[in-house]
């Protein structure tokens, strides 16, 4: 209670807080566009699921082939995820880079085996969050959705 008080955060505050956070968690429609992308939802309604599992369950990259609330079909024509790969290499080199540089000045220039470990270990613990990521990019930035706020009715 004292370290909240010299934060200047009181109960009252914390009260409020978690009041919002337990009535943002009831709310499903996201109506932020770039929180939906993050939160696997419908790029039109914003409130569907587009991937049917977990990020990392064993089907990682299965899509629900409509949206279970506003019936949007996400493959605008076939092959429309192709373009999803790009998005995913780019993602993959910013990784990449990023672990590189703080590897190369906090262990002070290690051996190549080193990164390499750091570099791939990463990638797989990543891989089906970027695969993920890559798709949902795709649909929100690339095809002809747009949101739609009557649309999850």
């Amino acid at each position: 209670m004292l370290a909240l008080d010299s934060y200047g955060i009181g109960i009252a505050e914390l009260i409020r807080i978690s009041n919002l956070i337990v009535m943002s968690s009831e709310a499903h429609k996201v109506n932020n566009r770039i929180v939906a992308l993050f939160s696997n939802k419908c790029p039109h309604c914003h409130t569907g699921k587009v991937f049917k599992s977990a990020p990392y369950s064993l089907k990682f990259q299965v899509m629900n082939e409509d949206c279970s609330v506003c019936g949007t079909h996400y493959e605008i024509e076939p092959g429309f995820f192709w373009g999803s790969m790009y998005i995913n290499y780019a993602l993959t080199v910013a990784l990449m880079l990023g672990l590189a540089f703080p590897t190369f000045y906090l262990l002070h220039d290690p051996e190549v085996k080193v990164y390499m470990g750091i570099i791939i270990v990463a990638l797989i613990i990543t891989l089906p969050f970027n695969f993920r990521l890559g798709r949902l990019i795709m649909l929100y930035l690339f095809s002809s959705i747009k949101f739609d706020p009557n649309a999850a009715k």
